[in-house]
């Protein structure tokens, strides 16, 4: 295999890696918001995301699933969401030197924070899940951008672990 192929490779794990972490702790923070006094919780959803897209695709498909499949396409829908904003930012880890740690942190909270701006200024209140952010009491409004930022963070943290080692020339399988 050519460097170029390994380094791939080897950024592509970390990027899977990365948001299959990322992806863990946001669901946890979620659960963990409802918890908290109601002014520290994340934004309240009408429905659940994932649930919304597989209906939506049963919808275009012609007709439903069975109630197992669809719960478990709307588990899936998440993790799905959260590996794509992962993958995108292992793409791009090259050009923004994630192998610095300093760069692979500013990447991974930009990217957190750019996720955030696309499903709450964007997807979800246009699809009625969520009220639009300017309804919205801006103390939830922060605890979910903190939380999609620190999603990125934790995202980025397999990917600069990749691009550190790629440029060190150790194998990592």
């Amino acid at each position: 295999m050519r460097n170029g192929r390994k380094h791939k490779v080897a950024v592509s794990v970390g990027g899977v890696l990365g948001g299959l972490v990322g992806t863990a702790a946001m669901q946890k923070a979620m659960g963990l918001s409802q918890k908290l006094p109601e002014p520290l919780r994340m934004p309240e959803m009408a429905r659940d995301p994932g649930d919304y897209v597989v209906s939506r695709v049963e919808g275009l498909a012609g007709g439903p699933l069975r109630p197992e499949t669809h719960a478990r396409a709307a588990r899936a829908m998440r993790w799905a969401y959260g590996l794509a904003w992962a993958g995108a930012l292992a793409a791009l880890a090259r050009r923004l030197r994630m192998h610095r740690p300093v760069n692979a942190v500013a990447a991974g909270a930009a990217m957190g924070a750019l996720n955030f701006a696309a499903g709450y200024f964007g997807w979800l209140p246009r699809t009625g899940l969520t009220k639009p952010v300017k309804r919205e009491r801006s103390s939830r409004t922060a605890v979910a951008l903190l939380g999609h930022v620190l999603y990125g963070v934790l995202a980025a943290a397999p990917i600069y672990a990749a691009e550190k080692m790629y440029r060190r020339r150790r194998r990592l399988f």
